[in-house]
């Protein structure tokens, strides 16, 4: 016996079926003729009422089958759970995060409970239209209307009533461990498999080591301009870049590059292939030297963690499982699936980003070198954003709350010495 057979134990099903041939049996060859005539055209098909479960949680299904009061409820946690997720974009805030939770669950549990078990659903529904017409026919000689209730004794109530609490209890305790099996993958396993190959691999088999190569593939991407710096800029640039790579030991050479962001603003990036990208408009923006240099760390940091490597490794093989288990990326289960992929890898985009910032307080403290300087150049950031080009939920942003970050490297600031 399969799960499915909890929906309507296979035993009562059968009992149902030989109820209704019985019936169908006593009746006149006319009414007969009417019930199948009636019954051809009022019938429920269990494919056409699973492709419905997935309406974006609205309930088509249940008004496939003139469920009205589940319909209703869809509808409501709908308009709860799209509302609530509406807002969140817009102001940032979840309002009723409880409420809205919960909508979300059970329009999934609601879905899943109906596509997985449409067949049994479906078939318990045409039985009960069948055994409603028959009684019909057999009491007033016409199908008055075959969508009441069938005329079931006690007994049979109560089993249908008993298999389907059971199903409801089996089926919420295995959705609640399927969802938590599936996040666990996503939100913890992937990142450490993601992780180990990314160190598994020789640094030097995703790095460009020439820096006319390295330049000529910045340049390529077309998202920076020459750099307006004069010379002496860059050059002591370069030597602070060139001080870490001393300090860490560094065997593979890391590349630095100065240019103008235009769009992009004060900005730095660090590339998987070794190399630095810090704007003009950040070199002009920090106060000192020291400001640049925790930059510099930051995004030696990603390079260092392998940031941009296992980035990589997250989001092909997440998104690869999203599109082999949906089938494609574009339908409603892929727009479903990729959303949370997204939210997933938000969340590990704060997690490198704090731990780039270790590296930076790493590299203060063994230099001697005051934390201050890099909470300055992170609220001199947080000024020079120009409004609208961030998200407003701190949630899915890829860095963390600059505040958040401040008050981490204030809290890692040694006193000083007298």
């Amino acid at each position: 016996m399969s799960i499915f057979d909890l929906e309507l134990p296979g035993k009562d099903l059968h009992h149902l079926e030989d109820q209704l041939r019985a019936r169908v049996d006593l009746l006149s060859d006319a009414a007969r003729k009417t019930y199948y005539d009636q019954m051809k055209v009022q019938i429920r098909d269990p494919d056409t009422y699973a492709v419905l479960g997935w309406s974006l949680g609205l309930g088509l299904h249940h008004v496939y089958l003139r469920r009205w009061w589940s319909f209703l409820l869809d509808l409501v946690t709908s308009i709860v759970f799209y509302g609530g997720l509406i807002a969140w974009f817009i102001t940032g805030a979840l309002s009723f995060p409880i409420l809205t939770i919960l909508a979300f669950l059970y329009n999934t549990f609601d879905t899943l409970y109906c596509v997985i078990l449409s067949q049994r659903i479906v078939q318990y529904h045409n039985l009960r239209l069948g055994l409603a017409m028959v009684t019909d026919l057999s009491q007033n000689g016409a199908a008055t209307d075959a969508t009441r209730q069938p005329i079931l004794d006690s007994r049979e109530l109560k089993q249908v009533s008993r298999t389907n609490s059971t199903l409801f209890l089996i089926s919420l305790a295995g959705m609640a461990v399927l969802c938590l099996a599936v996040w666990l993958f996503f939100a913890k396993g992937l990142p450490l498999l993601a992780r180990y190959a990314a160190f598994a691999l020789p640094e030097k088999t995703f790095m460009i080591q020439n820096r006319q190569q390295a330049a000529e593939a910045i340049d390529r991407l077309e998202a920076f301009a020459p750099s307006q710096l004069d010379g002496a800029t860059e050059q002591r640039l370069q030597r602070l870049f060139s001080r870490m790579e001393h300090h860490t030991g560094q065997k593979e050479p890391y590349h630095l590059f100065l240019r103008h962001g235009g769009s992009l603003g004060a900005n730095a990036f660090a590339f998987p292939t070794g190399m630095v990208v810090i704007t003009d408009e950040l070199v002009n923006l920090a106060q000192n030297d020291e400001e640049l240099l925790a930059i510099m760390a930051h995004e030696w940091g990603h390079l260092q963690q392998r940031h941009g490597i296992r980035t990589f490794f997250q989001d092909s093989a997440s998104l690869l499982i999203v599109s082999m288990v949906t089938g494609d990326l574009v339908s409603l289960a892929g727009a479903v699936g990729t959303t949370m992929h997204f939210v997933l890898h938000a969340t590990h985009s704060q997690e490198f980003e704090m731990e780039a910032d270790q590296t930076t307080v790493r590299y203060f403290h063994d230099n001697a070198i005051p934390i201050a300087h890099f909470a300055n150049i992170l609220r001199a950031l947080t000024r020079d954003q120009k409004p609208g080009t961030g998200t407003t939920v701190p949630f899915l942003a890829s860095h963390p709350p600059p505040q958040q970050r401040i008050q981490l490297l204030q809290a890692n600031e040694k006193p000083a010495t007298l």
